[in-house]
């Protein structure tokens, strides 16, 4: 009799398991990841306000020009330990159809403990809510007599053009095909719905009086202001009033060794049109169409690319003729490889009354991280605590960036890589900072990634720079502050 119930049972348990498992079985999960683990100590990064030498989102370089100077001409140095972690989890059910989320975790140590955020949870005791989404979207392919990709929900949403425009993630639907030689790709981006004050909205306003000044660094949100609705009053019925990044683009392949494509970019946006506040006089609509061209080839030994944007419409009061342009360049040079950057764009002065030059970009959400530079323009092993002298498009008054490099493997797990490069603001606009120059220094660094094991990579780096006339006598005093630098040692993990 005992037998018999231990053979129930264990009939009972299997049929119990079959069933539990049957939709797990249905499915093929996947986790990804990255660890990241940055040792730092810098006059520059994690010293003085983000400002002291760049706009990122919350003020303008070193100083209002209305203002007094009051930053210190010899900033403190900085030590302490930055970690970011990433978790990717992808629910597959076939090779057509499956669900990708991803999700981000930062803290400093030391930071703060028993508390929510967006980072923190390093001091002791820990217990912190800062988990981030950073993705969450339906990827559904399927063959209507050509075949067709979407991608639908929260996801990464990048420009053609090394990100100067755009770089990070976005509510979106985008759909792409690839026909014979040529990838047709379709896509629109909500960015901002009911006025919502999101957390670059107010970065538009530089003088402090809630009017947006003519040079925006392209958050195109309306000040961070309040808006009306239809009826006058605050607030406003879904999808009144809105921000709108629309995505036409096109690439054709050659041959084997070169591709060319173009686009057309609409970003839209009647959020300022409906400010509520008394101060906002410039009520206007966002209208900035973007028609690129791009190429990529290889020509022997070399690697190269480059885009050309330009832009027309109309942002605040005045109407946008814009451009950009850039050249890169790979080359194999002896035992190591030869790299270029070159990126130019148009800025403005802010001395015209119905027109700007200013290249407009998404404040905040752009990313040029190819250049190898850590300082003078984004660093492409970006932490929780990014910053650089070229950032978004320097309130308006655009850049001129150059840069070139040497990686050379050492070994078979450690190698060098050894970047220099210049930059300069396309035009100063003396109403935002009361620069000296255009030029905003000479960089250089080094970093020597070592590959302790297949997926965990360790590099010590150190970046120095020149300061420009750009900054000559902006600290207290009339004072110049120090040339910036920035020591790290990475340790970098991921599955």
């Amino acid at each position: 009799m005992k037998h018999n119930i231990k053979i129930m049972a264990a009939l009972v348990a299997c049929a119990l398991t079959a069933a539990g498992t049957t939709p797990a079985q249905a499915l093929e999960n996947e986790f990804h990841g990255m660890y990241r683990l940055a040792a730092v100590d810098s006059n520059y990064l994690g010293s003085q306000a983000a400002s002291y030498y760049t706009y990122n989102g919350s003020n303008i370089f070193a100083q209002d020009p209305k203002t007094a100077n009051i930053r210190e001409q010899h900033p403190a140095t900085a030590n302490f330990l930055d970690q970011r972690l990433r978790l990717m989890y992808i629910a597959r059910v076939d090779e057509e159809l499956k669900l990708v989320t991803n999700f981000e975790i930062n803290s400093r140590w030391g930071d703060n403990n028993y508390g929510t955020g967006i980072s923190g949870g390093g001091a002791v005791g820990a217990d912190y809510v800062n988990l981030r989404t950073k993705s969450a979207y339906l990827d559904y392919s399927f063959n209507i007599g050509i075949p067709v990709n979407s991608r639908l929900g929260i996801q990464p949403v990048a420009d053609s053009y090394k990100g100067i425009i755009l770089d990070n993630d976005a509510a979106a639907a985008v759909l792409s095909s690839k026909i014979g030689a040529t990838t047709l790709t379709v896509g629109f981006s909500r960015f901002a719905d009911n006025g919502s004050l999101n957390s670059y909205s107010a970065t538009t306003d530089y003088t402090g009086t809630g009017e947006p000044t003519p040079n925006t660094n392209g958050n195109l949100f309306g000040g961070g202001l309040a808006v009306t609705n239809t009826n006058g009053a605050n607030g406003a019925a879904y999808g009144d009033v809105s921000a709108d990044f629309w995505i036409l683009d096109a690439k054709y392949d050659v041959n084997n060794n070169l591709t060319v494509g173009a686009s057309y970019y609409l970003l839209y946006s009647d959020i300022a049109k409906k400010l509520s506040s008394t101060n906002a006089t410039a009520k206007y609509r966002e209208n900035v169409h973007m028609l690129g061209v791009s190429a990529k080839g290889k020509f022997g030994p070399a690697q190269i690319d480059g885009f050309f944007v330009y832009q027309i419409g109309r942002t605040t009061n005045r109407d946008i003729h814009a451009m950009a342009g850039n050249l890169g360049a790979r080359i194999k040079a002896g035992p190591g490889t030869v790299k270029s950057e070159f990126l130019y764009m148009s800025g403005d002065s802010g001395t015209s009354t119905g027109r700007t030059s200013s290249f407009q970009v998404i404040g905040g959400e752009a990313g040029y991280t190819c250049s190898g530079l850590q300082i003078l323009s984004r660093d492409s092993l970006v932490m929780s605590r990014n910053n650089a002298l070229f950032y978004d498009n320097n309130a308006g008054m655009g850049v001129v960036l150059g840069a070139i490099g040497y990686d050379l493997p050492l070994t078979g797990r450690l190698s060098a890589n050894v970047n220099a490069g210049f930059g300069a603001v396309e035009s100063v606009n003396s109403n935002i900072v009361a620069a000296s120059g255009e030029y905003l220094g000479t960089e250089a660094n080094v970093s020597l990634p070592f590959k302790a094991k297949e997926n965990l990579t360790i590099t010590p780096r150190f970046a120095y720079v020149f300061l420009g006339d750009f900054y000559k006598n902006l600290a207290a005093n009339g004072k110049t502050p120090d040339n910036p630098y920035l020591a790290s040692l990475l340790v970098n993990f991921k599955f």
